[in-house]
């Protein structure tokens, strides 16, 4: 018999015999899991597999290069008590970018603003599943609300992301704060919070 291996409904694999899939390729959460008789076209008893991470990994975006150019790439690495162990390249951000700030959260990777080789700031919010060995594929949110190099002033917790001060398009320095519930790589709609007691720019959070 020909099995199909399906993970959320997508066929990953298929064999004439047992399956081997590797279930470091999936982001973390859970995903459904059936397989199917390509001859019968019968398909198994679906299961739900819950996938975490038990290792810790770096994931750097973008930025400028030593040839002062302003890049896309995205690298990611293991890492140990010893430090990081090899970086790897990762799905490219999705556009040229620097001053950008990137949090990750339950498995996803969320960044924002920044200014791109046209020196253009940005507002864009972009996110990505984050996988042991890279990301996948990058996609849009809701947009921070004003167009900021924010330069690091980005946490996250419990599910949240607060953004605070930067610097605008104008070259004003913000002392603004705003905060958007994170869930599965979407980004809700930014609310106000207590601004920052100072206009300030390249303050880390």
């Amino acid at each position: 018999d020909s099995l199909q291996l399906l993970i959320d409904g997508v066929a990953k694999a298929s064999s004439t015999g047992s399956i081997t899939y590797n279930a470091n390729t999936l982001s973390v959460g859970s995903h459904t899991v059936q397989a199917k008789d390509t001859n019968s076209g019968k398909y198994s008893s679906m299961i739900i597999l819950n996938v975490s991470r038990s290792v810790s990994s770096i994931y750097c975006t973008a930025g400028e290069n030593s040839s002062l150019s302003i890049v896309n790439r995205t690298y990611s690495g293991i890492l140990s008590n010893s430090g990081v162990n090899n970086f790897t390249v990762a799905t490219n951000y999705p556009l040229n970018s620097e001053y950008h700030t990137c949090v990750s959260s339950s498995g996803y990777i969320y960044c924002l603003g920044g200014k791109d080789a046209a020196g253009s700031f940005l507002n864009a919010t972009y996110s990505a599943p984050l996988y042991y060995n890279g990301t996948g594929s990058w996609k849009t949110s809701n947009p921070y609300p004003i167009n900021v190099v924010v330069k690091g002033g980005c946490v996250s917790y419990n599910n949240y992301m607060c953004c605070s001060g930067g610097k605008d398009a104008g070259g004003v320095y913000l002392g603004s704060a705003y905060v958007a519930s994170l869930s599965l790589g979407n980004v809700s709609s930014w609310s106000p919070t207590t601004a920052y007691p100072t206009n300030t720019d390249f303050n880390n959070c």
